[in-house]
């Protein structure tokens, strides 16, 4: 089966020299806006982002690539990627690739959210799709974790009132106006963290945030995965993406996926910190992995070295 991703990544601005973060948001999308006026960029642009946008927090930035299949997503998150350093570099400053999560407060969360439909998904397959992932939520986390802490994020729990709002720009793609710029508010939850958890977050998500042109379906077309740490490493994406597809693809055709009896002491372990390793679930994530790709172990080593330098800018990261 063709299945169709479509990330979000939120990426710390920070200055190149002393690892300050920058506040700059605001800057960054003017002068995209501007940068935008070149035809040529515009076109790559048009061809593989979605949108470019604010954070709550300032020193953030976010892009959104368009639904496309795993190799156009990693085409699109290495323009992406591109497209903000080329802006940034006006300002000094520079992209972190790496997670934060709410026990770094007053740092802003970062994370990869990401999307995933299958074309032509009837309702009894999709509910299998989004519990086949569920089922592997263990396995996917214990793959993607580098983050030095792992808590829970209020903005992730849905239960609560919304009682923040601020206002925030994006550069927005609309198929019939071409780029624009977008004012938008922002709601919050405000909700004390938890300690010894992590941001996990699956939903079901409804078309208006994705192309409705590349799948059909009703409202409720996709999921969502908040699981998964920012990654440098674009090799490292494309296994991850690559895991989903392959957890997908071996979903039993007619029949109701059915939940794992280890999945709740597998979902415990994949969970902990500091990290800890638990035979059952590792066995099980390598036996996916050796099906995934054949070089996992070296991708996955090669991913902990460059995220190794980027902790080493976490650990000098400061503040004003």
């Amino acid at each position: 089966m063709d299945v169709v991703f479509g990330v979000e990544e939120e990426l710390i601005m920070i200055h190149k020299n002393d690892y300050l973060m920058m506040d700059i948001s605001e800057m960054v999308i003017d002068s995209l806006w501007h940068k935008l006026q070149d035809k040529k960029v515009e076109f790559y642009s048009d061809k593989y982002l979605f949108k470019i946008s604010e954070e709550p927090r300032r020193e953030q930035i976010e892009y959104s690539t368009n639904p496309l299949l795993i190799g156009g997503i990693m085409e699109s998150m290495n323009y992406g990627r591109k497209l903000l350093k080329d802006v940034l570099g006006e300002y000094s400053s520079d992209l972190l690739y790496y997670s934060k999560h709410p026990h770094s407060d007053p740092n802003p969360l970062t994370g990869v959210h990401t999307h995933i439909s299958v074309k032509g998904w009837n309702d009894f397959f999709f509910m299998n799709c989004y519990n086949q992932l569920w089922n592997y939520l263990p396995e996917l986390i214990a793959l993607t974790k580098n983050s030095d802490r792992l808590n829970i994020s209020g903005v992730l729990t849905p239960s609560n009132f919304l009682n923040k709002k601020q206002h925030a720009r994006q550069l927005l793609l609309d198929k019939n106006t071409g780029w624009r710029v977008q004012k938008s508010i922002l709601f919050m939850k405000e909700k004390p963290y938890y300690q010894d958890d992590r941001m996990v977050d699956m939903a079901v998500r409804g078309k208006y945030c994705l192309n409705d042109k590349v799948m059909d379906g009703g409202n409720n077309h996709r999921i969502e995965l908040r699981i998964f740490d920012i990654h440098k490493s674009l090799e490292f994406v494309n296994l991850y993406l690559k895991t989903i597809e392959y957890l997908l693809n071996i979903i039993p055709r007619n029949e109701l996926v059915k939940q794992r009896d280890d999945r709740e002491e597998m979902y415990n372990y994949a969970l902990m910190y500091p990290r800890h390793r638990y035979a059952p679930l590792t066995r099980s994530l390598n036996s996916i992995l050796k099906e995934v790709d054949e070089d996992y172990k070296n991708i996955i080593q090669r991913d902990r070295i460059t995220q190794q330098k980027e902790m080493e800018k976490i650990e000098r990261l400061k503040r004003v």
